[in-house]
């Protein structure tokens, strides 16, 4: 027994000798060093950092201890300060801390603010397109395939405000190597928009009444808001609305433009300037949030926290008032949408209901990013302020064949793909004198060219129609004659005679909505070619409204402020004869009146 006993200890003697060996020769294990950290006795420590304990911001020194990299044992307990980073300012903002850059505040609304911007000039020297030019056969095949490679240029583009007070003038030219040079021209003002396009000699020239337009529009905006109480969209109001509203959310415009364009730019700093790229891997990232995050998550990343609550509590309050007037079914809708925002993603919402997911919105969006990444890149740069100093949009074999179709009719153009960069040069400078002449030739062109009064009928086709091009079942109203006025230049009425089945009406518009004028000159041998001018005036036409008056007949028409009248017509052995005015209804309305170009020589 006693030997057993003896054996049995020398074993155990001998394993504990032999583990105690293994142990040495491994280092001991894991055991604490003489500050009592973690690491190796064997590790030489050789890779040393400053692991923070507290992490150094922009503005403040942060703290740490020196501490091996490859063990990650702590080699002293003497405090080590982290140097704080400093600021690193791009395009007015910190990107590290977010902070406001204060040598350059306000820095994404000053490259908004169009308060000192007059003009804007437009170049483009390096434009190539390549044309493929044939007719197709009755199969849509291409007969005889000629590929060509056109150089463009565009001259004296510019667009801005002229010397005069509340006008404004845009002009670009055209030159393309082997096709039609076009000329084009815009001018407006409080009360007209003038237009002409030179194509090569064949001027085409409109003149449009923006005052009617903007009468038009108020008349679409209701009964409840006409005469003095109507209410016009001030650009400079809105702006000062926007301002309200974020600074009651405790933000401002600069720091949601700055999240904003991180959705789509780049930016990177200059000496003396910031350059701004479109980024796409930027615009795909706003993609997959639009999928993934909810409404409220969006905005208050966006604008800052809290906001989606303050805005929808604001929103649910606002529609309570009765002044709004909204309805039930209404206040119930909105609230929906609120109520949808703070849990579902944005394209959760546009989700059709034909089975189409978020996740498949943003495939589309995807697809789409990747069709144009390679053929359309933007390049922005601004001073260090953030005024812009020019935009860049280059282009690579965009598709403009439609455009090219409409331009070049007789060309046969098959495909149309540009190449090339336009950029666009901001000023503060109005549009130069060097324009005088072609604002007055303008002007001249659009007023039909001379200060003569003219008085005339014109005699339209009486050809039967095939109906209308929208296969609309309601009969067409016929033009018979036409009889204008043009007084100094300007056309103060056309006045046209309909056939209405088995009737006739007077249409007298005193001020026409848009009056058009095509210029050709004509080679007809001698010394002078003629001159042709069509006039075409675009006025009212009336349809059928089912609405009976008090005599019991169809009202057929409406009336702007008196500037288009319909009267009944009868037919006599001189001409048409105008009848007594017929019963008025407030304009606009689809159902009641429609739009018709009249057209005449002179």
């Amino acid at each position: 027994m006693k030997k057993t006993k003896s054996i049995l200890i020398f074993v155990l003697s001998a394993l504990l000798t032999l583990s105690l060996a293994i142990f040495a020769a491994c280092g001991g294990g894991t055991t604490s060093g003489s500050d009592g950290s973690g690491g190796s006795d064997t590790c030489e420590h050789k890779v040393t950092y400053v692991k923070p304990d507290i992490s150094a911001t922009c503005t403040t020194d942060g703290r740490g201890y020196l501490t091996c990299k490859d063990c990650g044992k702590k080699l002293s307990n003497e405090v080590t300060t982290i140097p704080a980073k400093g600021h690193n300012y791009v395009a007015g903002f910190c990107q590290n801390c977010k902070g406001e850059d204060p040598a350059h505040p306000n820095f994404y609304a000053n490259a908004i603010d169009f308060t000192t911007l007059k003009t804007v000039n437009v170049s483009g020297q390096n434009i190539i397109a390549n044309l493929l030019l044939g007719t197709l056969d009755e199969n849509g095949e291409i007969i005889s395939p000629e590929m060509l490679v056109k150089n463009i240029a565009i001259e004296n583009g510019i667009v801005g405000a002229t010397a005069t007070d509340k006008e404004y003038f845009a002009n670009i030219g055209i030159k393309a190597e082997g096709l039609a040079n076009l000329t084009a021209s815009l001018l407006v003002n409080d009360t007209l928009a003038r237009a002409a396009v030179d194509k090569d000699g064949t001027v085409t020239n409109v003149r449009l009444d923006k005052s009617f337009i903007e009468e038009l529009i108020k008349a679409n905006a209701g009964d409840n808001q006409t005469g003095d109480n109507q209410q016009n969209f001030d650009p400079d109001q809105i702006t000062q609305y926007i301002d309200l509203a974020l600074g009651q959310l405790g933000t401002n415009k600069n720091k949601v433009l700055y999240n904003l364009s991180k959705y789509f730019f780049s930016a990177e700093e200059k000496t003396n300037e910031v350059v701004f790229t479109l980024d796409y891997d930027a615009i795909k990232r706003l993609n997959a949030n639009l999928a993934a995050y909810s409404g409220k998550e969006f905005i208050d990343d966006l604008i800052g926290e809290k906001t989606f609550q303050t805005l929808s509590q604001a929103i649910l309050s606002t529609i309570s008032s009765p002044d709004l007037g909204l309805s039930d079914e209404e206040k119930q809708q909105i609230t929906s949408i609120v109520n949808d925002l703070a849990t579902k993603s944005v394209y959760e919402l546009f989700a059709t209901k034909d089975g189409k997911s978020a996740n498949d919105i943003k495939k589309s969006v995807n697809d789409f990013i990747d069709k144009i990444k390679e053929s359309l890149s933007v390049k922005i740069v601004s001073d260090k302020d953030g005024k812009i100093k020019s935009v860049a949009v280059t282009v690579a074999n965009l598709n403009v064949t439609t455009i090219a179709k409409i331009l070049y009719p007789e060309k046969n153009i098959q495909t149309a793909l540009i190449s090339g960069t336009i950029t666009l040069t901001p000023s503060t400078e109005t549009v130069s004198d060097d324009y005088a002449d072609k604002i007055d030739e303008l002007k001249n062109a659009t007023d039909l060219g001379d200060n003569e009064s003219k008085e005339a009928d014109y005699t339209h086709e009486t050809a039967e129609t095939d109906g209308s091009e929208d296969d609309s079942t309601e009969e067409a109203a016929k033009p018979i004659t036409t009889h204008y006025k043009i007084v100094n230049g300007n056309v103060v009425s056309v006045k046209t005679v309909y056939q209405f089945g088995e009737e006739y009406f007077s249409i007298e518009c005193n001020r026409p909505l848009l009056v058009c004028s095509m210029i050709q000159q004509i080679d007809v041998g001698g010394d002078q070619p003629l001159t042709i001018k069509a006039i075409s005036v675009l006025q009212f036409v009336t349809i059928p409204t089912g609405v009976a008056g008090d005599n019991g007949n169809d009202l057929l028409t409406a009336s702007i402020k008196g500037d288009v009248t319909v009267r009944k017509a009868t037919l006599g052995e001189n001409g048409f004869v105008d009848g007594d005015v017929l019963e008025k209804i407030p304009v606009p309305s689809s159902a009641l009146t429609r739009l018709q170009l009249i057209s005449f020589t002179l």
